[in-house]
């Protein structure tokens, strides 16, 4: 019996069978993120520091995934803080509360080697209060609320005239009356202006849903920062790929 392998030229020019190298040609692929909030008193002296890493959700593995794809989701643009601290967990879409008029437009962006390095600041009157939870998106419309759905089948097709998602953003599902629809897990991306479809496992009558139209990246908790009305604060949101 002749017995077959997948062969590949190790270092010394020799051809082995891939399973006699240890591991294979595995490649371990990893996203990182890494926080750093600075806090400034009104005379711009820093009275607070933290650095803590963060979970990457999924809708931002989503986001980085479609940035390989021609028509790809919205970067990240804005940063926003807020007050609960539940724990972060991978299928969140939003923050859990986020402070009003807190969304904060990015004031830098930059790319180094493998490292996508984020800086927003907050400046006085912006994001005040005891913060526990920042977040970072691709934009400021956190939800738009109460779309029709109808179904066949196992699929769920969304239609709105005036429903004013853009096209080709990513949608998460925030929450829906159809328990087949995995509220804050499902993403897609938006193929007309005004319909666009989600697969189901349940069937059922048709609902509505509550979809996130600007995609949160990453989500982070951390002790309380209490940032008065007169102080301002920068937030380095560091991505890592490794």
């Amino acid at each position: 019996m002749i017995e077959r392998h997948a062969f590949i030229e190790n270092k010394q020019g020799l051809m082995v069978p891939l399973g006699q190298i240890p591991g294979g040609i595995r490649d371990a692929f990893n996203i990182r993120g890494h926080v750093r909030i600075d806090l400034f008193d009104p005379r711009g002296k820093l009275k607070d520091r933290r650095e803590f890493e963060n979970l990457v959700v999924n809708s931002g593995k989503s986001t980085i995934a479609s940035r390989l794809k021609g028509v790809a989701t919205a970067a990240p643009t804005h940063m926003a803080v807020g007050t609960d601290g539940s724990a972060a967990a991978a299928a969140q879409a939003a923050l859990i509360a986020e402070v009003g008029s807190s969304r904060t437009a990015l004031a830098s962006t930059t790319v180094r080697n493998n490292e996508a390095i984020y800086v927003c600041t907050f400046p006085a009157g912006v994001g005040t209060g005891a913060l526990v939870e920042a977040g970072l998106f691709n934009g400021t419309a956190a939800a738009a609320a109460g779309l029709a759905y109808t179904r066949s089948t196992n699929t769920v097709t969304v239609t709105k005239t005036t429903h004013g998602l853009a096209v080709d953003r990513a949608i998460g599902i925030a929450a829906a009356t159809d328990t087949g629809l995995n509220g804050g897990a499902t993403i897609q991306t938006v193929p007309t202006a005004d319909t666009f479809t989600f697969y189901t496992t349940a069937v059922g009558a048709n609902g509505t849903l509550t979809l996130y139209q600007d995609v949160m990246t990453n989500r982070s908790t951390f002790s309380v920062v209490n940032k008065g009305a007169a102080d301002s604060m920068t937030i380095t949101w560091t991505l890592t790929i490794s």
